[in-house]
This record gives structure tokens, C-alpha cells and sequence, in this order.
């Protein structure tokens, strides 16, 4: 009886603290998962604040070594349908990096999608096992206020896209990965009156009619046919990515169609002439016309001049950081400063665009470079 009593009245202590206060305990222990977990056994109380931490970003990566300490598919399989924790689920990811071996058990997560009932963002990634069943969508809750999904090519059947549309028309981003043509895909300005992302390969983007509401696009595939479609369909683009581009003069006569874009990035084919460069002059100059604040170009086999960078931002008033991927780094440079910096490699926060961090950058950048003049101003004074 004595080995009762006492847990018995720490339960009944507990919860005479106001919400306000557990809340506030909970929350300064968000990054530590150990001590989250031994929460779960001090209250009831403590026990709901707890889980829904525990529970609110689920990432599940079997064979990649940072995700080794993270919560194990298996370990979350048992006793699923009495598990608590996964009505808090907001955002759940499960990813298997290609070129990794794995077996029919590490990608069993048909059990988890019907249970996800509330789950916001969702990204799967895998290349399915032959023979495996590999249905998906028709799995995502019709409860579930799904506005972001990232899916596998291998794991979208036709059909699906029609399914989506009438169970999640609140989707807001939409990305198909490893991508190759959908054939039955149907987006529509009614179909996904809120959609904002939208990744595709080219040919899907050539069936898409106008969507006004569309502000970030990524296109797989070689854009020459897509320019022009582009400017027509999507007119409200602030940020645009284009995988095995075209060439750049071509890409700098597009971004006249597009008034309101300020992220680019481009993948050139490594056979393509290095964009930046004296020859690509007029390019730059075609750019002029532009509101672009970040330039990436990826694929370039040499290092530019220096003297070819500021041509780029010479040409473009608005511009204030240019990124040059080489094959072993990244380059970044700034309006105001003349040599490069090395960008290390970065992670970005979960669920992030491509995008993202690069304005979060870009705004420091422009706050910074403020804060200078101000103060060249007042010494001049």
C-alpha cells in the first residue's frame, strides 16, 4: 500500500497549478524529449501538455544517420490505435533517402495515415518495393485539414489527384518529387482556390490553366515551352525555381512577364555557358526591368570574376544577395561587399520552402545595409 501512496499525491498536487503555469513548464522544456517524456507520468494535466510537444512534429527517416535518436517507426507501430499522442500530430514526414537498401517493415505507415486526424502538413518520400502496396492519399482522414503535401512520384496513382481535390480543397502547397508527368493531374483556380506552391514537372505545368492565387513555383524539366505559359498563367509569382532550366537569356526575358518576382533560382546544364560572364551582358541588362532581391545559380563549373558579379548588381537596383552553387560550395555575395563568402552547409527549420531562409537573409541583409547608411549619414553630419 505504502509503494501507492506516494505517487498518488504528486497526481493530485499537480494539477491544482493553473494551466497557464504547466503550459509555461512544458514549453521551456520543448527541445528536451527526455524530460518531455518523463512528464508524461507526473499529472494528467502535465500528460495532455506533454504529448501534444511529443507529438506535434512526427519526422520518421529509417536509414539516415541524423535521424537516429529520433522516434523509430516500429517503436511508434505498437499499440497505435489506442495511442493518444497522435491526435496532436500536426505535421508528419517519412522519408527514405534513395540508394539505401530497406525491407517491407521500415515503410509500414498505412497503419499511422488513417490516425492522423488532424495533420496539417504531410510529406512522404520513398520509392516503393515491387510488389508493395503503396496507396497513400485515399488514406489521408477527410477530417484531416491537410494545406501541405510532398509525395514520392512512385507513390501517386491515377485517380488520386481527383480524390485530393474533393477531400483537401484547402490545400495551399502542393510538390511531387522525383518527378516524372502525371498525365490525369487537374489543378484549377477551383479545384485548390487556396493554393499558393505548386512543384511540377514542365509537362504537368503546360495542363495547368490560370491560377491568380499561385505565388511560389518549381518546374523539373527543360522550361523553354513553359516561359511563355508561365507569364500567362501564373502573373503573381514572388519566387521561382527551375530545375534543368533554360538558358539564361531566356530566363531573364521572362522575369519581364512576371512584375512581382523577387527569389530565382536556376539550375543550368552543366553544358550551358556560365551565365555570368561578359557575353551574358545583355542577360543582366534584361534583367533590369526586374523587382528580382535574390538570384541563385546552380551548376556553374567555375568560380565567376568578380567584375562579372557586379555587372549583376549594377544591372539590377533591387538585387541584394547572389548565389553561385559550385560543384564543392556555395558562394555568396552581397550589393555591398566585394569579396564572396563561403556559406556552410545549412539546415533549414522543418516544412520550410526553398526560399525561406534565403529572405530571412535577404531582409537581414537589407537592415544591415540601412543601419550602415544611417550611420555614415550621422558621422557625416
Amino acid at each position: 500500500m505504502a509503494g501507492h501512496s506516494r505517487p498518488q499525491k504528486v497526481v493530485s498536487r499537480w494539477p491544482t497549478l493553473p494551466n497557464e503555469i504547466l503550459l509555461t513548464i512544458v514549453n521551456e522544456l520543448a527541445d528536451d524529449r527526455k524530460m518531455l517524456l518523463v512528464l508524461l507520468l507526473v499529472s494528467l494535466s502535465f500528460n495532455d501538455f506533454a504529448l501534444r510537444h511529443i507529438y506535434r512534429e512526427i519526422s520518421l527517416c529509417p536509414n539516415f544517420p541524423p535521424y537516429k535518436d529520433d522516434i523509430r517507426l516500429k517503436r511508434l507501430l505498437r499499440g497505435i490505435e489506442a495511442n493518444p499522442g497522435l491526435r496532436f500530430v500536426k505535421s508528419f514526414a517519412f522519408k527514405i533517402t534513395p540508394c539505401f537498401t530497406y525491407n517491407k517493415d521500415d515503410t509500414d505507415i498505412q497503419r499511422i495515415l488513417p490516425l492522423l486526424l488532424n495533420v496539417r502538413h504531410l510529406s512522404i518520400e520513398y520509392s516503393p518495393l515491387e510488389g508493395e502496396d503503396y496507396t497513400i492519399l485515399p488514406l489521408i482522414p477527410r477530417s484531416a485539414n491537410l494545406t501541405r503535401l510532398i509525395l514520392h512520384r512512385h507513390l501517386y496513382r491515377p485517380g488520386d489527384f481527383a480524390q485530393l481535390r474533393e477531400r483537401h480543397p484547402g490545400l495551399k502547397s502542393i510538390a511531387v518529387t522525383y518527378a516524372h508527368p502525371l498525365a490525369d493531374i487537374a489543378v484549377s483556380p477551383s479545384a485548390f482556390p487556396n493554393l499558393r506552391s505548386l512543384q511540377l514537372p514542365v509537362e504537368d505545368i503546360l495542363r495547368i490553366g490560370s491560377l491568380p492565387s499561385l505565388v511560389d513555383l518549381s518546374i523539373y524539366g527543360n522550361g523553354d515551352a513553359a516561359a511563355r505559359h508561365i507569364e500567362k498563367a501564373f502573373p503573381a509569382l514572388r519566387t521561382l525555381s527551375l530545375y534543368l532550366s533554360p538558358a539564361f537569356t531566356r530566363i531573364t526575358s521572362l522575369t519581364s512577364g512576371l512584375p512581382k518576382l523577387e527569389y530565382l533560382s536556376c539550375s543550368m546544364d552543366v553544358s550551358d555557358i556560365t551565365p555570368i560572364s561578359s557575353s551574358y551582358g545583355h542577360g543582366m541588362f534584361a534583367l533590369a526591368g526586374s523587382g528580382l532581391k535574390y538570384l541563385q545559380l546552380n551548376t556553374l563549373d567555375h568560380s565567376p570574376d568578380y567584375d562579372d558579379v557586379r555587372l549583376v548588381f549594377d544591372s539590377v537596383k533591387s538585387m541584394v544577395v547572389l548565389d553561385i552553387v559550385l560543384e564543392m560550395e556555395e558562394l555568396r555575395f552581397y550589393r555591398d561587399f566585394a569579396e564572396p563568402s563561403v556559406l556552410a552547409q545549412r539546415n533549414n527549420k522543418a516544412w520550410w520552402q526553398w526560399w525561406e531562409q534565403e529572405q530571412e537573409d535577404v531582409e537581414r541583409a537589407v537592415l544591415k545595409y540601412k543601419s550602415s547608411r544611417t550611420l555614415i549619414r550621422g558621422h557625416n553630419l
